[in-house]
């Protein structure tokens, strides 16, 4: 079975795995840039994903998913 979709598969696979912790996603403005980030433990955030329609910030090395950042 092939399953095409949009939504994360944390979310999709939730519970399915014994133990498994999942981090809870926040959608946060960086800049100007709405995305999906992770909080770290030292208050900072872990980009995941961006929620954008302008194709230039996709090519932005800044905003690369994985990229730690700071909100001030």
């Amino acid at each position: 079975m092939m399953l095409y979709t949009i939504i994360p598969l944390e979310i999709v696979f939730k519970g399915t795995e014994d133990g498994a912790e999942i981090k809870e996603r926040e959608i946060i403005n960086y800049n100007g840039v709405v995305m999906e980030a992770i909080r770290q433990s030292d208050g900072r955030y872990r980009i995941e994903r961006l929620l954008s329609t302008n194709p230039m910030l996709y090519l932005d090395a800044r905003f690369q998913p994985g990229s730690i950042i700071t909100l001030v």
